[in-house]
């Protein structure tokens, strides 16, 4: 209960956001019935239109909370870590937006052909591993400051 005491309220937000942004991703990249067997009416598609919102929803209260970290004098690694996450969350809404775009129809599927994909999905793989890695800084400096 301290070490939740310490955490001040902009990063308990943050630990929600985070959480809402898992279950976008999770929606996104599990592997699934619904993805293998896209039947209608059983097994919908992905709807992007839907993570798209959700997503744009997470990156404008995570990057107001950025601001705040930004301007206030807040750890560096508190500031360095919503950053990152920001960046994963405005990678991932890219590429939602492309799909979406692409499924109906206003993007021509040659603009954003499977090795484009694959160059967003690369970018945005490693956007992941840098807040998870700065993540791991963050919850050890809670730790140590406790």
């Amino acid at each position: 209960m301290k070490e939740m005491e310490r955490v001040s309220p902009e990063m308990r937000r943050v630990g929600d956001l985070l959480s809402l942004y898992v279950a976008c991703h999770n929606e996104k990249f599990e592997l699934s019935a619904r993805r293998l067997i896209p039947i209608p009416g059983i097994y919908e598609p992905v709807d992007y239109a839907n993570l798209c919102f959700r997503l744009s929803k997470i990156r404008e209260e995570l990057a107001t909370i950025h601001v705040m970290l930004k301007t206030s004098n807040a750890p560096m690694i508190q500031t360095a870590y919503v950053g990152a996450l920001l960046d994963a969350v405005a990678a991932i809404f890219v590429i939602c937006g492309k799909l979406r775009a692409l499924k109906s129809g206003e993007l021509p599927s040659k603009s954003y052909d499977r090795k484009i994909h694959k160059s967003y999905l690369d970018i945005y793989f490693s956007l992941v591993q840098t807040y998870s890695t700065l993540g791991k800084r963050l919850n050890s400096s809670f730790r140590q400051a406790g």
